[in-house]
Formats: C-alpha cells, sequence, structure tokens
C-alpha cells in the first residue's frame, strides 16, 4: 500500500452561545486508491484523539577486519483502535491520486456516544444484577467473561465522551460541576475491577467442580476438538465438592 500521508489536526472554535463551544477535528490523507485514502485520514483522526504507541530496539552486531561493530535500531510505530462515531470523509481525484479528509464535530459525536453509552447502560445494569444474585463459582464465572470485555468497551466510550464533551466556557466564572453519567463510569469501573479480582482469586483457587475446572482449563485455548476429563483421586473415585 502507497500512501502519502499528511498527518495533521486542527482545533476550529466555533462558538454555538455565550458559554458553549464545538471543536472541528480534520485530517488529510493521499493515497493512489480511494479506499487507502479514506482509510488513512481515518486513521489519522482517531490518532489525533488516542495513541497507542509501541517501540523496538534492535542491537545487530558485526566483526570483520579484527574490528567489532555494533548498530542499534530504534523502531516506534503508533496504532489506534478507536471507531469514530460521526466522522465522515471526503474525497477528490487529484494527480498524486486520491485526496481524502476525515473530519468530526466532537459535539455532534459527544451525542452519539452518550446515546450508545445509555444503551450499554441499561444492558450492563441488568447482567451486573443477574451477576449479584448467582450462588456457584461457575455462573459467576461465566457471567464474569462476558461482562468484563462488555465493561471495557464501555469504560472506553465513556472516556472518548468525556474528551470530546461540549465544556463551559471558563470566562463565565461558574463552578464546574461533573456530569451526573460520570458516577456510573466510577461505579463499572469499580465493578471491572471486581470481577477481574474475582477471575483473578479463582484462577489460584482448588476448584472442586469439575464442569467449572472444565472451562477453565480450555478458557484461552482457540483449539478445537479438545476433550476434558474430571480428575481422580487416588482411590480412584471422581473429585467432586464434599
Amino acid at each position: 500500500m502507497d500512501i502519502k500521508s499528511i498527518s495533521f489536526f486542527f482545533l476550529v472554535l466555533s462558538f454555538i452561545s455565550n458559554n458553549l463551544f464545538a471543536a472541528q477535528l480534520s485530517a488529510v490523507a493521499i493515497a493512489k486508491s480511494e479506499l487507502d485514502a479514506r482509510a488513512e485520514a481515518l486513521r489519522q483522526l482517531a490518532e489525533s484523539i488516542q495513541v497507542n504507541v509501541s517501540s523496538q530496539t534492535l542491537i545487530s552486531s558485526q566483526f570483520k577486519d579484527d574490528v567489532a561493530t555494533q548498530e542499534l535500531v530504534d523502531t516506534v510505530k503508533t496504532s489506534s483502535n478507536l471507531t469514530l462515531l460521526g466522522a465522515e470523509v471526503y474525497v477528490m481525484k487529484t494527480k498524486q491520486g486520491y485526496r481524502a479528509e476525515a473530519q468530526l464535530d466532537t459535539e455532534q459525536s459527544f451525542n452519539l456516544y452518550l446515546t450508545k453509552i445509555k444503551a450499554e447502560q441499561v444492558l450492563l445494569d441488568t447482567q451486573i444484577s443477574s451477576y449479584k444474585k448467582q450462588s456457584t463459582n461457575l455462573a459467576k464465572f461465566t457471567l464474569a467473561n462476558e461482562l468484563t470485555p462488555q465493561l471495557s468497551s464501555h469504560i472506553k466510550n465513556y472516556l472518548l465522551a468525556t474528551m470530546l464533551a461540549v465544556k463551559p466556557d471558563p470566562n463565565q466564572g461558574e463552578q464546574i460541576k461533573a456530569p451526573v453519567w460520570m458516577q456510573d463510569l466510577a461505579n463499572k469501573n469499580q465493578w471491572l475491577i471486581s470481577l477481574n479480582n474475582f477471575l483473578d482469586a479463582l484462577a489460584t483457587s482448588d476448584i472442586t467442580d469439575p464442569k467449572l475446572g472444565a472451562i477453565m482449563l480450555v478458557k484461552d485455548i482457540s483449539q478445537e476438538g479438545i476433550f476434558t476429563c474430571p480428575i481422580f483421586q487416588e482411590n480412584g473415585s471422581w473429585l467432586s465438592k464434599s
């Protein structure tokens, strides 16, 4: 994929009223194909909001003519896995190929994320209530594994919405109050911590339920066609909960 990218983003402050403003984020990319130009522009736009950075250092040694040399090569990669709600891409044909500009209105995107968050909140609250009613580790383990990735995604949407939130004008001198939904964010974050702690404690505990033990044994195995058998005690009897 041959891409010449122009990686930048800017804020255009457009005052909506005396105390509110919206921001326009933009990123531009040029590529030989329309699809590549669109993808690169969206990637640049996402990285202007949240970016993952990874680095790697390679050391190469060479011995020649009784002389030893070493070379250090540092590689830094950036990536982003954000799905931007409300992003629009405009493409035009150029002599170099295609020029794509991705734009995001932060106020519009914030409202879209808030709608998504409210829908997720109803589902998660129902699942958490169901988790509280469970009495066996097997049932809790099953629900905890379903809830943890959903909670992680939900919290990520919350944090992104916080960054996109329309803010009061500081010149107004009014006290800034945390939105009501920030309380739910703290609650969901605490639940994520509690569920992870439960799963960690369960993984290091003595499992007496054969079905739970079998499920935990193959939890991170993607290979199909694996069969498990309950553990036998020394006298040959099946291990069971006493």
